[in-house]
This record gives C-alpha cells, sequence and structure tokens, in this order.
C-alpha cells in the first residue's frame, strides 16, 4: 500500500462520516429518554411485579384497612405493586371458578377454609413450600389441616372464627344439657319471648348451629371422611335434643335471630362474635353471657363448635411466585393479622395460639367466652361431594326440627343419600 492510501485509511477510520454522525446522535437522544423514563427497579433490569388481589372485605371501612396494610407492604417492596379486586360472599366463589376455568386467574385470593381444599383439588393452587412455615409455629394446628390435601399446605392460614351459645342474664352454671334445658324453658313465654333461637332453613347456617349439639352428645358425625361412614347413634341423640330446645324456640333467619337475641325477645342463640359489635349499635340490648364451650350431654363429653376462618393462597398460574408468596406472608404475619382483626372485628382472630392469651382480644367477658370456644373449635372434613352432602344433612335436620321425621329416621335417610353421592366418585 502506498502512502497515499495509508493517509485515506486512517483519516476514513479516525472520523465518522455525517450519516453515521446523525445516527449516534439520535442514539444517544433514545437512550437518555429511556434512562430518565424508567424506574429505578427497571433501571437495575428487573420491572416491577403487579400482582392482581382478590378479596372478601370490600365494605367501605373494612377496605380501607386493607389497603392501609398494603400500602405498608408496598412501601417496604417498591418492586411490588397490588391491585385490589373486590368480591363478596354470596357470588365471589363462582368468579374465582370462573376465572380460573378462563385462564385469568388472580396471583393471590382470599379463601374461605373450607373452599381451599376444593381449589386445591382442582390443581389450580401453588403448594406452599416449608421454607414459608418456618417462621410460623404458632399456627392453629386445625387451621394448618384443614387447608392441607394430601398432607400438603396450600393456604397460610389468615384469621379463625367459631360460633358460640349466647345466654341472656348470668348462667355461668350452665354446664349440661339439663341446665341449658331449664334455662330455655324459663325464657320461653309464649308470644312474649322466646326460649332458643331456631335455624333449621337456611342454607349454609343450620349445620353450623345443629352439628355442636350433636358432637356435643359425643358424636363423630361429619368430622372425617366417608361422611355417610361418620353417622352415628350419638348423632340421633343430639338431633333430639336440638330439636328439644326448637320446641321452646322461633324458627328465623340469622340476622334476625342476632336482633332478637339482642331485645331480649330470645333466651338462648349460637352465634358468631360480630354480635358483641352489634350491642354497641342496639339501643335496647340486654344482658348476656357467651358460654365458653357449648354445654355436653355428659362431663366426658366435649362442647365443640365449628372453626372457620380466611387464608390466603397463590394461584398455580401466577408469573410472581416469589414475590405473591412474600406477601401473603406479610399479611399472615402475626403482627399485621392482630392490627387488621382489631380494626376489623368481624374477621374474628388471627389464626396463631398467641390471640388466644393476647389481652387486646380479652377485654370483655364476651370477647373472652369465644376465645374459650375457639379452644374447642374443629374444621369441617374436605370431601368431593361436601356441598351436596351438607344440603342433605341440613334438609334433614329441618325435617326433624319441624316435627316431619324422628331425628333417627331422618339422619338415616340423609346417611343413605350421601352414602350414593359417596359411591359415584
Amino acid at each position: 500500500m502506498n502512502a497515499d492510501s495509508d493517509t485515506n485509511a486512517r483519516s476514513t477510520s479516525s472520523f465518522p462520516r455525517p450519516r453515521l454522525i446523525l445516527r449516534l446522535f439520535f442514539l444517544i437522544i433514545a437512550a437518555a429518554i429511556v434512562a430518565v423514563c424508567c424506574s429505578p427497579s427497571e433501571r437495575q433490569g428487573k420491572a416491577a411485579a403487579t400482582l392482581h388481589y382478590w378479596h372478601f372485605w370490600s365494605e367501605p371501612a373494612q377496605k380501607a384497612v386493607l389497603q392501609k396494610q398494603i400500602a405498608a407492604f408496598e412501601a417496604q417492596r417498591p418492586d411490588i405493586n397490588i391491585e385490589l379486586t373486590d368480591l363478596n360472599w354470596s357470588d365471589g366463589k363462582s368468579k374465582l371458578q370462573l376465572a380460573f376455568n378462563s385462564g385469568r386467574a388472580p396471583d393471590v385470593v382470599q379463601l374461605g377454609f373450607e373452599w381451599t381444599p376444593e381449589f386445591a383439588e382442582a390443581g389450580v393452587l401453588q403448594a406452599l413450600p416449608d421454607s414459608l412455615l418456618a417462621s410460623r409455629s404458632n399456627i392453629l394446628p386445625a387451621a394448618l389441616k384443614a387447608l392441607s390435601l394430601h398432607s400438603t399446605l396450600y393456604a397460610l392460614p389468615w384469621t379463625v372464627n367459631t360460633r358460640a351459645l349466647l345466654l341472656r342474664g348470668a348462667h355461668d352454671t350452665v354446664r349440661s344439657w339439663d341446665d341449658l334445658k331449664t334455662a330455655v324453658e324459663a325464657a320461653h313465654r309464649p308470644e312474649v319471648s322466646y326460649g332458643f333461637g331456631v335455624n333449621a332453613s337456611e342454607p349454609h347456617n343450620v349445620l353450623k348451629k345443629a352439628l355442636p349439639f350433636m358432637w356435643s352428645a359425643g358424636s363423630a358425625i361429619f368430622t372425617a371422611t366417608p361422611l355417610a361412614q361418620s353417622f352415628d347413634q350419638a348423632a340421633v341423640r343430639g338431633l333430639t335434643y336440638y330439636r328439644s330446645l326448637a320446641q321452646s324456640g322461633i324458627p328465623e333467619r340469622s340476622r334476625r335471630l342476632d336482633e332478637l337475641f339482642l331485645q331480649g325477645t330470645v333466651g338462648a342463640w349460637i352465634t358468631g362474635a360480630w354480635i358483641l359489635d352489634m350491642v354497641e349499635n342496639h339501643q335496647r340490648s340486654s344482658s348476656f353471657s357467651v358460654l365458653p364451650q357449648i354445654p355436653t350431654a355428659s362431663p366426658r363429653d366435649t362442647g365443640w363448635s365449628i372453626l372457620g376462618g380466611d387464608c390466603l393462597a397463590v394461584s398455580g398460574s401466577s408469573r410472581f411466585t416469589t414475590e405473591a408468596m412474600d406477601f401473603i406472608s406479610f399479611l399472615t404475619d402475626y403482627r399485621q393479622a392482630r392490627s387488621f382483626c382489631l380494626a376489623v372485628s368481624d374477621a374474628g382472630i388471627p389464626a396463631d395460639t398467641n390471640a388466644l392469651s393476647d389481652e387486646a382480644f380479652r377485654q370483655t367477658a364476651g370477647q373472652r367466652g369465644f376465645l374459650e370456644q375457639l379452644r374447642y373449635a374443629r374444621t369441617l372434613p374436605w370431601s368431593p361431594v361436601f356441598l351436596e352432602a351438607e344440603s342433605i344433612l341440613e334438609e334433614a335436620i329441618g325435617k326433624a326440627v319441624y316435627g316431619e321425621l324422628t331425628a333417627a329416621d331422618a339422619l338415616n335417610q340423609a346417611r343413605a343419600r350421601i352414602s350414593e353421592l359417596e359411591q359415584k366418585q
């Protein structure tokens, strides 16, 4: 190569041509715009995760408490955004099923205890890793059992609640069936007041009011599967006793019976802890006692009630599994769950043994009564035919209460129908 050629080559490589200069200029400008517009997490190479959370605390006061906790979480984790979708208990489950079936499931979902195994069996929930439970040794064992399927946990327990027996006046000595029957009959004055509040035809509520009396007779009905095999003679005794109380009672829907009890029109009634808040807003409220345990047929029996509650699960289709697990871990942490339950009394108490001795939940005699009953509360077993079986048993309870059938005949018919259901599975 001659000298002139070498000089031309160096000048070409050292000084870009005008078109190349223009291209570089636009690239630099574009890079600057991207750097300015991107969020810190994006500039670090990771886009913020948006978690879709479907929940049932949709009343304004309840949702405000939840949003405050979510804001606290987002402040700790600026790489995560939470988007809420409100559900209600009347059709929320159907909406969730539709969302999962259509592939539009949320990342995180609030479920009732009794629903979780059904969703887990359908394969739409993620199994929770053991590491998530490492710091949760105080979770109520019954709650963990309710949310497990084939020894695998599919949701974190959040809150728990139960039903307790309330009596007008002071009744610290009511322990047995005889004691309760005496108190109920004493409160019954036809056309003036009724001794007992009866649920016999309200779906999903009949079981919560009648099963405790069957269990307090020593029955194992609806405590294990197959459900048909859990029927026993003790259940007949319990339902017969429930029917005897109903003869001094008034049949109504649950919310109406809450009102009648507070008015002093009903002497005894099984309900939830929300009634303690209703007292403050009820002008005609009379004094009452919350029994620490359902009265039993004999001192050898335990006065069990039903354990319910809410939990948080992660969708199997979520693209942000780690972030979703962190979110449900935050909300179910005892400090957060405690704060939520103190602000939203309908929630119950945290699903943590610490709550049973926490003075914040034991300030009144009524609160202490519900807490004691929680020590004697059990969850219902999961079955793929549970909803149908529940309807059958509730129908049988109604027939017994209204005298269409004896307790024995009603339960025998229910057992046969449930057995047929289970054999088809």
